[in-house]
């Protein structure tokens, strides 16, 4: 009854998700959950990194979108830290590897009170005036590039099944009756950041203009895998970089996913 409970409210659009209830399920599935065990934030190893998910879900789907958030967070320090003393103290690591200062993460408004992407109101208001706009152009980056998976990961968990064979996954099959509307319920709060940041004119057209390219050039996509022959693709990962997400975000958007063959064939409109 809980997991009927909890997919009812996946579905709910004026309720959200409490992101505490979502079900672990594999290596890479669930909150807080990388690398077959409680993330933290902390930095993973190339090793750990490399660990296979448990099914085409586990390691097409949620690594691969694991990985993006990662990855996206970790560009994020690297580029503030090298912007000036402002942000230096965030290059310092333990001993182990992990950083002595972690970024500073916020929940999502209507969604869940777990923290979930970094938090700009921390970094761009106080940011000097002088970098002001390279921290504003820093986050955009982020942004974006958490935002393109959630929409991937939308679309991919539909080809992608669960291993029913695998211990919980009649459940996680249940979950993810709700999974599109969570991960682009999301997507569109994200691209609120990203309206926001244009708005504020601290984001030049010319920086905005070129993020496709970088987006590229960092974005993780499951061609990506040694096991690639298993991925069935459900849309082109270069048309999630260059599409505008807004049309895809309107009230029939699930209907629009449910229409898989129409989805698919948007790849042959790529290159």
């Amino acid at each position: 009854m809980a997991i009927v409970a909890m997919q009812r409210r996946c579905n709910d659009e004026q309720t959200g998700v409490i992101m505490s209830e979502l079900l672990r399920y594999g290596n890479w599935s669930g909150p807080g959950w990388s690398n077959g065990s409680n993330y933290g934030g902390r930095v993973l190893t190339d090793a750990e990194l490399r660990t296979p998910g448990i099914d085409a879900y586990d390691n097409y789907v949620a690594k691969v979108h694991d990985l993006n958030e990662i990855f996206a967070a970790e560009l994020l320090r690297t580029t503030l830290a090298a912007l000036g003393p402002r942000f230096h103290e965030l290059r310092e690591r333990h001993a182990n590897g992990d950083y002595v200062v972690p970024l500073i993460y916020a929940a999502v408004p209507g969604i869940s009170n777990q923290p979930r992407f970094v938090d700009m109101l921390q970094y761009v208001p106080t940011a000097p005036a002088i970098i002001k706009d390279h921290v504003a152009e820093a986050f955009y980056s982020y942004f974006n590039h958490v935002m393109r998976s959630n929409l991937q990961f939308s679309i991919d968990y539909v080809y992608n099944e669960v291993n029913l064979l695998k211990p919980r996954a009649f459940l996680m099959n249940l979950q993810l009756l709700g999974g599109s509307h969570f991960f682009l319920t999301e997507a569109n709060w994200l691209e609120e950041q990203l309206n926001d940041l244009e708005r504020s004119k601290l984001v030049s057209r010319a920086y905005i203009n070129g993020e496709p390219s970088r987006l590229a050039s960092n974005f993780v996509s499951p061609t990506t895998s040694n096991n690639v022959s298993q991925y069935v693709s459900g849309i082109n990962p270069a048309y999630i970089r260059k599409i505008q997400i807004g049309t895809l975000l309107s009230a029939d958007r699930r209907t629009l996913l449910l229409h898989g063959v129409d989805i698919r064939n948007a790849k042959n409109r790529v290159d």
